[in-house]
């Protein structure tokens, strides 16, 4: 068996490449998670915001409860 160089760099870049696909598969599992969520519950929903690169800045999720108390709350300080 050959020797093959090994450094801390190649290390960085393996652990990266994974972690990035890690990250893509979770947002996966969040989006269908909010699907079968927004499927069942007609007050729920959720937005994704996009950058330039269409790469996931912002996911906003809500229902009816939480605007709720986002209005009580509005309310309140311009009182």
């Amino acid at each position: 068996m050959e020797n093959f160089p090994f450094t801390k760099q190649t290390s960085r870049n393996i652990c990266g490449n994974i972690s990035r696909e890690q990250a893509e598969d979770d947002v996966l599992k969040v989006l269908d998670a909010f699907r079968e969520i927004q499927a069942g519950d007609p007050d729920f929903s959720y937005r994704v915001l996009a950058d330039s690169e269409s790469k996931i800045k912002n996911i906003i999720r809500t229902n009816r409860k939480l605007n709720a108390h986002v209005l009580q709350a509005v309310h309140e300080a311009s009182i």
